[in-house]
């Protein structure tokens, strides 16, 4: 993910950030056990015979399986940690952030480029790196499918990063 942004406010080193409030192991596994269920419970409420099936009692089973779905996928996803990383194109100072946005917590900047130091740009398949003038890795982040790596080469074009 790329991001061009006019200014950023807040810009901490690693070192520099405390540890950040993640939920408990025990919240993680009861709401993703409580997902589960309501999803199960949601599927399974067609499972019950009615004596009639009148268009109220299709419809009433029908919001409530949605609504169990919608919950135990909702629970369901408190329970996974995402982390990801991504270049932030700052104009106005003229710098690249190379940013750690976990699931839960502060964003974390990980690294600061100067326009000047870079060189060139390797956008592949899989990632984009940032290359100094010396050859050596500035920094890199992977690409997630090809939008992203056409959103690079958009995000590229516009910036005055190699002019």
């Amino acid at each position: 993910m790329v991001a061009v942004s006019d200014f950023i406010t807040d810009v901490q080193t690693v070192s520099g950030v405390q540890e950040e409030a993640r939920p408990s192991p025990v919240l993680r596994l009861v709401s993703f056990v409580f997902g589960v269920s309501f999803i199960i419970a949601g599927i399974g409420l067609w499972m019950v015979p009615g004596l009639f099936m009148d268009d109220s009692v299709v419809m009433t089973k029908m919001v409530l399986s949605v609504l169990l779905c919608a919950g135990g996928v909702g629970m369901a996803q408190i329970s996974v940690e995402r982390q990801y990383q991504e270049f932030h194109f700052d104009r106005r100072y003229q710098q690249v952030y190379m940013v750690e946005a976990p699931s839960y917590g502060t964003v974390k900047v990980l690294k600061v480029v100067d326009y000047d130091d870079i060189a060139k740009v390797d956008v592949t398949e899989s990632n984009i790196v940032l290359i100094g003038h010396m050859g050596q890795n500035l920094a890199s982040v992977p690409l997630k499918g090809k939008q992203a790596r056409n959103e690079v080469i958009e995000q590229l074009r516009s910036s005055p990063i190699l002019a």
